[in-house]
């Protein structure tokens, strides 16, 4: 039986990839378009927060937030009450961009969920939750 799933999903992810880089004016990697646009919309967050809302490796999550603070897009301070994690919030500059960035993604989703009927829209999002979901528990099996 040929793939039929999984090519659709890499496509999809890498057009919108192509679509962030087609619309910032700075080189951002999507994994980074998607972190600074989590921030645009909650202020600030901690490592891990962000760690389950995207799933990245830890390693790989450190990276991406290094890359981000080493352009001076965001900060990374001691959370206030758990002396042993940090927060992340934007610069000036990186909120700037995150916000553009955010409301590129937000027109983008809404172009193409327009395409669907609200019970179309609630059964991809369920597929897409399934994917993540199998997929961690097979991840975590091995």
């Amino acid at each position: 039986m040929p793939l039929t799933l999984i090519p659709a999903i890499h496509r999809a992810a890498h057009a919108i990839a192509a679509y962030v880089d087609a619309e910032t004016d700075m080189k951002i990697t999507q994994s980074e378009a998607h972190i600074l646009a989590y921030l645009a919309e909650r202020g600030s967050a901690s490592v891990g927060q962000i760690f389950l809302a995207f799933g990245h490796k830890r390693s790989t999550l450190t990276s991406i937030l290094n890359r981000l603070e080493d352009r001076a897009l965001i900060t990374c301070t001691v959370h206030e009450t758990d002396k042993r994690s940090f927060r992340i919030g934007l610069t000036p500059t990186g909120e700037t961009l995150a916000r553009s960035i955010y409301r590129k993604l937000e027109a983008l989703e809404e172009e193409i969920l327009g395409a669907f009927s609200s019970r179309d829209q609630k059964s991809a999002l369920w597929l897409l939750t399934a994917v993540t979901t199998v997929t961690n528990e097979a991840r975590s099996a091995t």
